[in-house]
């Protein structure tokens, strides 16, 4: 695991690079009180001083730098996708037109080029054209973003805010995508209590869960029983340096879909990030189910629902 010590190292050598100050807290991984912490130190270590509201490297950093020359392998925050413009065009339109997040269930809205770059990923694996996909919540949209790419054969969006399903639906009806909503409260999902007309239907579902062990699992095991024997899922999650809680997390979400029979292929670290004040940055994760299917209802049993949510 990165230490401090390297991470300063590495925010020097972005600055030797010329990149803003929101690409590089975007390369390193860090939520922004954490970043200012972290600029804090290296003015205060004589390594950057701030002029007209710029950070310039002391002769001291540049010391530092030649002294530790090692490959670093990130000079900037590019994903490595090319959004061509009309795609983002449309992703800015479908942005416009989200609802006021409610923090109290953790909606929180990804930036217009992340989100494209998400789709792009999908459709770039062969996991969007004439497939079926379950989006668990759409807050941002993505199940709208997919029909400006290809055509996927069907695209069902559940979630428990009547604002996203009503604009979900207007839209797509309008223009004649085959988009299926339906609402469903997330935390009630049991061996008893899920939409059953959904199981075992998809072959991919994606997901940005509340960013809490209990809210992720069930999110996971929700799109586990809707997938298809040799189904992929797409997962957002936090994914830090200096947040132990984000590292504990991730390990969390790998380990519950290797016990689930799933093969982890991708996972693409600084991949998303939030329009909100704390500056999350989350990594996205690719996974393919093997023959190796496992029920995860009894996973759940063990789980204090009251910790679904991130405000309790």
């Amino acid at each position: 695991m990165i230490n401090e010590k390297d991470i300063l190292l590495n925010l020097l050598r972005l600055f030797s690079k010329d990149i803003s100050l929101n690409q590089a807290r975007r390369v390193l991984r860090m939520r922004k009180d954490t970043f200012t912490i972290l600029l804090k130190q290296a003015i205060e270590s004589k390594f950057l001083t701030k002029k007209n509201n710029r950070y310039i490297l002391t002769p001291k950093a540049r010391q530092l730098i030649e002294k530790n020359d090692t490959n670093f392998f990130r000079c900037s925050c590019n994903t490595g996708f090319k959004i061509p413009r009309k795609l983002l065009l449309k992703a800015n339109q479908y942005c416009k037109l989200r609802v006021i997040p409610n923090v109290e269930i953790d909606q929180c809205p990804t930036t217009p080029e992340d989100l494209a770059c998400r789709v792009v990923f999908m459709y770039e694996n062969g996991d969007l054209s004439g497939k079926r996909i379950l989006c668990i919540g759409d807050n941002d949209f993505a199940s709208l973003l997919m029909f400006e790419i290809t055509r996927p054969k069907e695209v069902v969006v559940i979630d428990v805010d009547d604002r996203v399903l009503t604009t979900i639906q207007k839209i797509s009806k309008n223009q004649k995508w085959p988009i299926k909503t339906k609402k469903f409260d997330i935390r009630k999902f049991s061996k008893e209590n899920f939409p059953k007309d959904l199981e075992s239907k998809f072959d991919v579902f994606q997901t940005d869960p509340p960013y809490t062990e209990v809210g992720f699992k069930y999110y996971l095991a929700l799109g586990m029983t809707a997938l298809k024997r040799k189904g992929t899922c797409y997962v957002v999650a936090p994914h830090m340096n200096l947040e132990d809680w984000s590292d504990e997390l991730l390990y969390e979400i790998e380990k519950f879909l290797l016990e689930h029979g799933f093969l982890i292929s991708d996972i693409l670290s600084s991949f998303q990030s939030f329009i909100d004040k704390y500056g999350i940055i989350s990594s996205i994760i690719r996974a393919e189910r093997t023959n190796l299917i496992r029920k995860s209802f009894p996973a759940l049993k063990q789980l204090n629902i009251d910790k679904f949510y991130t405000i309790r």
